[in-house]
């Protein structure tokens, strides 16, 4: 990957001239069946960009859940920068936002409400499990958007993922939504950037948000060979990261640990908020490995294209030593 950047053919991306930007644009927007696509740096950047996009109108505002990504861990973009409002909904269990829910959220003609222009979903749902999201229901939640006159985004950080797991063309989960913003870095093991698609005018109009946000770069090829490589070589293995998932959560099991259901790449496992911390930093210390503890006493691993079975095999000696060996917070 990194002689691949080395050797990247680059020009200013800012006046569209550089030819591996376009290439991995054009690449990624045919694989989701989209117009258009445009590299950003980031995936927080993406869906701002997106959520801007379709609340253009200060005072706008978009359904979404309580759980999602953009809505948590995002510092709150959409309300700080693009001025939309957030009609939070409860997320289901299956990382879903239910169309029921939905439908009540939406804003009547009322002038003491903002007017409710967006949903946006998550897929997959990194709070609960890195859980796919069904063609079905995407199709179903679209239907709604368009009786409503409503746009649909998802934030497709890990929808490679969800496509890998459902065994679906990407482009069946991104055929309902009017934007889809889709991470190089967090699914696919490039060094930056994500790369948001859409309909040719949405992507001409995201194009001028990503400049006013700092998100236009010049020899921007360089990040986008990268890219190109991730989809070439990572891509297509993906299944690998969810084998060793589930043989991961199969060992914590037997160690007597408790997991979440582990469809994708990403597993959570439960221990105590006070023994968290002192569980990641002993396997990290004395092990080399690591893993988050993201709050309440869960801690998240995540498989990618550089852990092989014998990473899964270290990472469960190292919880095996940790349960033997009492911790200190």
């Amino acid at each position: 990957m990194r002689e691949a950047m080395a050797r990247a053919e680059v020009g200013d991306d800012v006046l569209g001239s550089d030819p591996t930007v376009r290439v991995l644009e054009e690449r990624v927007a045919a694989i989701c069946g989209k117009e258009a696509g445009v590299f950003v740096p980031s995936g927080t950047q993406g869906n701002l960009i997106s959520l801007m996009a379709h609340c253009w109108e200060r005072g706008s505002e978009y359904i979404v859940g309580d759980a999602a990504h953009m809505y948590v861990y995002e510092q709150g973009g959409g309300a700080t920068i693009g001025a939309a409002h957030p009609r939070v909904v409860q997320t289901a269990k299956t990382g879903e936002l239910p169309i029921d829910a939905v439908r009540s959220a939406v804003r009547g003609n009322d002038q003491h409400f903002p007017v409710t222009r967006l949903v946006a979903i998550e897929n997959t749902h990194n709070m609960f499990g890195g859980l796919p999201l069904s063609s079905d229901y995407a199709s179903d939640l679209g239907d709604l958007c368009q009786e409503l006159g409503l746009k649909l985004h998802i934030d497709g950080a890990r929808i490679w993922h969800a496509a890998a797991a459902l065994d679906v063309p990407i482009s069946d989960l991104c055929a309902p939504a009017d934007s889809v913003s889709l991470c190089l870095s967090k699914a696919l093991g490039a060094p930056a950037g994500s790369v948001v698609v859409g309909d040719a005018a949405f992507v001409a109009k995201a194009r001028r948000l990503r400049k006013v946000l700092g998100g236009a770069m010049r020899q921007t090829g360089v990040l986008a060979a990268a890219g190109l490589v991730a989809m070439d070589d990572h891509l297509p293995n993906l299944h690998r990261d969810h084998l060793r998932i589930r043989t991961l959560a199969r060992g914590l099991e037997a160690l007597g640990c408790k997991v979440d259901p582990a469809p994708t790449n990403v597993l959570f496992m439960e221990t105590t908020p006070s023994n968290a911390d002192a569980l990641v930093a002993h396997c990290r210390d004395h092990f080399d490995v690591h893993f988050l503890h993201v709050g309440a006493g869960r801690v998240r691993f995540v498989a990618h294209h550089q852990v092989d079975d014998l990473a899964v095999d270290k990472t469960l000696a190292a919880i095996e030593h940790a349960i033997a060996h009492p911790l200190s917070s």
